[in-house]
C-alpha cells in the first residue's frame, strides 16, 4: 500500500510540472548583458522569461529569496530601438516597478522552460520585430489571448469579482494586461457582454481601474461597490 500510495504522489508530482502553463525556472545565473543573456538561455535550452511570468512568479511567492542576487532581471519585451525591459522585484506586487534599460546593461538572469505558450509569443515578437504580416500578427495574438482569459462571469463589484476569479483558481487582470487583451482583437467579442471591465490595478485606496474594451480607455470605478463586467485571468 505504501509503494502504490508513493508511485500515485509521484505520477501527480510528475504530470503537475510538466503541465504547458507551468514555469520552470533556472537557478540564478549571474549578471550579463541582453543578448549575454538570451544566448546563455537558449545554450541551455531556455529563454528568458516574459515580464508577465516574472510577475507571476512574485505572486507566487518563487522570487522570495531573489533578493540576495539583486533586484533587476532581464524580461523580453517588444524591441525598442536601444532598450529592452527588465523587472524592478521589490518584495511585493504593489511595488514591483517595470524599467527600461540600455541593452548593454549588465542585469541579473533567471531562464525558464520553453513552453507552447511562450513558442507563440516568440512567433509574434520574430514577426513583429521583422514587420511580418498583420494579419499573422493578429491571428497569433487571438490564439495567445484567448486561453488566457476566462468565458464572461458577469457583473458585479470589485471585491466579488476578485473572489469569483479566486474560486476558479484565476485572479482579476491587471489593467496592462486589459490592454494588451484589447490590442490583440478578442476584446470586440466581450462587448456583447459590457464594455466596462474590472482590473486589480488600485487607483487609489478604494478604488479600482477599470478598462473601456471598445475605445481601450482607462477608467476609475467608483468605488469598490461599483458594478462592472468580469474576466478573469490565468
Amino acid at each position: 500500500m505504501q509503494l502504490i500510495l508513493f508511485w500515485l504522489i509521484f505520477v501527480i508530482s510528475f504530470f503537475s510540472l510538466s503541465s504547458k502553463d507551468s514555469v520552470k525556472w533556472s537557478p540564478y545565473q549571474g549578471k550579463k548583458t541582453y543578448q549575454e543573456a538570451k544566448d546563455h538561455c537558449q545554450n541551455k535550452g531556455m529563454r528568458l522569461p516574459t515580464m508577465d511570468e516574472l510577475l507571476q512568479a512574485e505572486r507566487e511567492g518563487i522570487t522570495k529569496n531573489w533578493s540576495r542576487n539583486g533586484s533587476r532581471y532581464w524580461a523580453v519585451n517588444k524591441r525598442s530601438e536601444k532598450s529592452r525591459y527588465a523587472i524592478y522585484l521589490l518584495g511585493s506586487e504593489e511595488n514591483t516597478k517595470k524599467e527600461s534599460h540600455l541593452l548593454d546593461s549588465e542585469l541579473g538572469v533567471f531562464c525558464a522552460n520553453v513552453t507552447e505558450e511562450s513558442v507563440v509569443l516568440d512567433k509574434i515578437r520574430e514577426l513583429e520585430e521583422n514587420n511580418g504580416p498583420s494579419s499573422e500578427i493578429q491571428e497569433l495574438k487571438i490564439q495567445f489571448y484567448s486561453t488566457k482569459f476566462s468565458e464572461y462571469q458577469g457583473s458585479m463589484d470589485w471585491n466579488s469579482a476578485n473572489k469569483k476569479c479566486k474560486s476558479i483558481k484565476m485572479r482579476l487582470p491587471t489593467i496592462e494586461e486589459l490592454k494588451e487583451a484589447y490590442k490583440s482583437g478578442i476584446t470586440k467579442l466581450w462587448e456583447k457582454d459590457g464594455y466596462l471591465y474590472w482590473s486589480s490595478t488600485p487607483y487609489d485606496a478604494e478604488r479600482y481601474c477599470t478598462l473601456h474594451v471598445r475605445y481601450d480607455s482607462t477608467n476609475v470605478g467608483d468605488s469598490r461597490s461599483g458594478i462592472y463586467n468580469v474576466r478573469c485571468r490565468r
